[in-house]
């Protein structure tokens, strides 16, 4: 089944470009005014989203609290998870499958995304740069 990504951003009403074949690329703002990228292509079977560099590499005095976060979030998320890339920067992720793959999928996949983000990115931000910083909700890690 071919999915037209293009479409599917102009039908959820974000502007997105192709990067290169079958890579889409679109940005969208947080209440607080900041910008992230948004990533989505598919692969084989997949349609694979994310939204990378959630917050600077972090110190490595505060690495193994961030990571031990993350994982206790992820146990609570649908549809979404957080990753670290090679460099240990945090990114959110999410997969489909292609199979029946519809518009609504599509929007709850980019809700999701955005919802994430807008609720955890600035105490991810700061656990990554302040080894002292605890979420309240995460008081103890």
């Amino acid at each position: 089944m071919a999915v037209d990504l293009g479409s599917l951003f102009a039908r959820y009403g974000w502007t997105a470009g192709e990067r290169e074949p079958g890579l889409w690329a679109a940005s969208f703002a947080v209440e607080s005014g900041e910008e992230f990228d948004l990533f989505a292509f598919v692969r084989e079977e997949w349609i694979h989203f994310g939204v990378p560099a959630l917050t600077p590499t972090p110190a490595a005095e505060a690495a193994p609290r961030l990571h031990r976060m993350l994982l206790r979030l992820n146990q609570g998320l649908p549809l979404v998870r957080f990753t670290l890339d090679a460099d240990g920067d945090v990114s959110l992720q999410a997969d489909m499958p292609v199979h029946r793959f519809t518009f609504d999928e599509f929007a709850l996949v980019l809700d999701m995304l955005t919802s994430v983000v807008e609720s955890w990115q600035r105490a991810l931000e700061r656990m990554a740069v302040d080894n002292q910083y605890v979420p309240p909700e995460f008081g103890d890690l």
